[in-house]
């Protein structure tokens, strides 16, 4: 009987809810700008929390990988497509994406998208 109500009393403290201290932040929702989240060890961005510099830094990089886009179908295309037809193209597929909070696969997604679209309108 003893190790019957010791197994139910720590089965019943599992489904309890962990206490959380007030000192330090939760991280049970990070949609909250104004929490601090501790910073990663990872000597690259991914772990880092971004600064003001950060965000422009990230737009750099996409259209910079978006001009490699251009350049890449233009080259792929050169027969079927001029370079202003392949520019529209992946201009177009760049706006489909323009409200997408997540940009790291951004330029994939718009090549892949460009390319649909090119081999559409060429046949």
């Amino acid at each position: 009987m003893d190790l019957l109500l010791t197994l139910v009393s720590v089965a019943l403290r599992a489904h309890q809810p962990w206490p959380v201290s007030r000192d330090t932040p939760s991280a049970e929702c990070n949609d909250r700008h104004d929490m601090a989240l501790p910073r990663g060890n990872s000597g690259g961005s991914r772990g880092n929390i971004f600064r003001a510099g950060d965000v422009v830094a990230v737009e750099t990089r996409e259209e910079e990988a978006i001009r490699g886009v251009v350049e890449r179908l233009t080259s792929a295309y050169a027969k079927t497509s001029t370079p202003e037809q392949v520019e529209a193209a992946v201009a177009a597929a760049h706006a489909d994406f323009s409200e997408r909070p997540v940009r790291d696969f951004v330029p994939v997604l718009v090549e892949r998208k460009a390319r649909a679209l090119l081999n559409e309108a060429s046949g």
